[in-house]
């Protein structure tokens, strides 16, 4: 089975050292650690297919990104969402793994969701993503 976006995305956040292995997480925000990461695809359009034939060309998927700080900790947890954001805004041809994505851009700025019950805070990043092929 091919990795989705959410996979690579996380993937390509950990290589880029802007998270490290072990609070990247695809498709849940977990309770613990308190300091975490996610990616979780939220949906998509219809593949883009060739003219004249069937062969998908781009797969558009929708990825919404989400940080956790530690409790109080809006302002770390802050800068951490601007890297994610630095490090996916605007990018083109973007090799991660087996897959070419042609662009990744973001659908919204980066904005606190909430604080969960804890006390941490929990910001938000959704972006769309081109993938060559499927």
């Amino acid at each position: 089975m091919t990795a989705t976006a959410a996979e690579d995305l996380r993937d390509y956040l950990v290589t880029a050292n802007v998270v490290n292995t072990a609070v990247a997480f695809v498709g849940a925000l977990p309770s613990t650690p308190d300091i975490a990461l996610a990616t979780l695809v939220y949906g998509g359009d219809a593949p883009v297919r060739a003219m004249g034939d069937r062969n998908v060309v781009e797969r558009v998927e929708y990825v919404q990104i989400l940080v956790r700080g530690a409790r109080d900790g809006y302002a770390a947890a802050a800068t951490v969402m601007e890297a994610v954001y630095s490090a996916l805004a605007g990018k083109i041809n973007v090799t991660v793994g087996s897959h070419v994505y042609d662009q990744i851009v973001p659908t919204s700025a980066p904005l606190q969701l909430l604080s969960d019950n804890n006390g941490r805070p929990v910001f938000s990043l959704n972006v769309e993503t081109w993938r060559r092929g499927l």
